[in-house]
């Protein structure tokens, strides 16, 4: 798979080519998110903002990775989430926290089909550098985001968040 490279607000990361960029019409250097969907419609997202922001709830990539999971067991619909791995890795010279979780949504009770599961990867990152945090994430159907994997894994290491 061939991949380019988005490169704005100082910071950079890779995705592969064939896939859509769509940034949030909100976002500013300080804040945003920018989402790139493959042509089957699975979309990763990496948001930032201010790192004082992130530090004031949460010490640490890790700490702010283990929000992001209690905040997904606190959702609406959410019958159960585990924690399939979470380690530490070193991405542009920063301690980032990655995430694989699995999440199981209830159906409706008239509907009688099975719990809708899906699986979550997530990169939690503060870079004193630029003074913000990164959170790259995907969000889909468990088999979609297993083949998604290597895709995740190159998106997440390529990240530059400072020069």
């Amino acid at each position: 798979m061939e991949f380019d490279t988005l490169s704005m607000y100082g910071f950079s990361i890779e995705y592969p080519s064939s896939w859509r960029i769509e940034l949030d019409s909100k976002s500013k250097r300080e804040k945003g998110t920018v989402a790139f969907k493959s042509p089957e419609k699975i979309a990763i997202f990496l948001s930032w903002g201010p790192l004082e922001d992130a530090k004031k709830r949460y010490a640490s990539s890790r700490e702010q990775a283990e929000g992001s999971v209690e905040r997904i067991r606190g959702t609406g619909g959410v019958k159960d989430v585990e924690v399939l791995e979470m380690k530490s890795l070193e991405v542009n010279s920063h301690e980032a926290t990655f995430t694989h979780t699995r999440i199981v949504m209830e159906r409706p009770l008239f509907v009688r089909i099975k719990p809708l599961r899906q699986k979550a990867r997530s990169l939690h990152l503060h870079c004193q550098e630029s003074e913000r945090y990164f959170v790259l994430y995907l969000v889909a159907k468990e088999e979609e985001t297993d083949k998604y994997a290597e895709v995740f894994d190159h998106m997440m290491k390529s990240i530059k968040c400072h020069k």
